[in-house]
């Protein structure tokens, strides 16, 4: 630990041990001594890549509200999975003075709320601006008839009218309106319909660039192979 008392605020992190790890373990019978072997080895594993990743003049310690869920994201997700190296990103850049600007208080407790699903679909939408999707008509504008994003590239497709709505609640994306109207040749209905882009807003694109990374990127790629 004590690499990462030189980057990281020693006493944050021995109070982020104490408050919120010793009691979550102590409710399911496991001792702090696990924690200490189990998870300590993680976060000294994470500090050591800190260390090769930011020139040591460049190091801050990062404020307690933007650190302690960045760390409990860490610790909760396996080594290896996307998000806990989405979780890292965060780490990294809240302790480079280059680039703590990036990261917002709010970001760690955004990512803990969503699905790989709809990290994939904000990785996809941060690399082009043309994709779209249709609501129905005049009667229903909350259901998604149609959409040109390939959402061959998510686990649960048939769950992309929830994340388009979660994501654009969350200020990470937004839809440009425009209406179509029945005589205008590019619809064929009877009555007006709703075409919307799948835009990031200037907040999810702040997130992406804090929270992404080449070695993100090539998990996301990884797991669609898998699939």
């Amino acid at each position: 630990m004590s690499e990462v008392g030189t980057i990281i605020n020693s006493k944050v992190v021995n109070q982020f041990y104490m408050d919120i790890i010793h009691p979550s373990f102590e409710r399911i019978g496991l001792s702090l001594g696990y924690f200490t072997g189990k998870i300590a080895d993680r976060l000294d594993r994470l500090s050591d890549r800190i260390c090769k990743d930011i020139p040591l003049e460049n190091q801050v310690s990062p404020s307690a509200n933007t650190l302690v869920p960045i760390l409990k994201g860490i610790v909760y997700n396996e080594d290896g999975t996307i998000l806990q190296e989405i979780f890292y990103n965060l780490l990294k850049n809240s302790i480079d003075k280059t680039r703590e600007d990036l990261c917002h208080p709010a970001f760690p407790h955004i990512l803990k709320q969503l699905s790989y699903d709809e990290i994939i679909l904000l990785s996809i939408a941060n690399k082009a601006n043309n994709y779209n999707y249709k609501l129905g008509n005049d009667f229903d504008l909350y259901t998604i008839t149609d959409t040109n994003f390939p959402k061959d590239k998510l686990k649960y497709k048939e769950q992309f009218n929830s994340y388009i709505y979660h994501l654009s609640d969350m200020s990470l994306i937004i839809g440009a309106k425009e209406t179509i109207a029945a005589h205008s040749g590019r619809y064929d209905g009877g009555l007006n319909m709703l075409l919307y882009s799948i835009k990031l807003t200037p907040f999810g694109k702040q997130f992406m660039k804090s929270c992404m990374s080449d070695k993100t990127e090539e998990l996301i790629k990884d797991l669609h192979l898998k699939t």
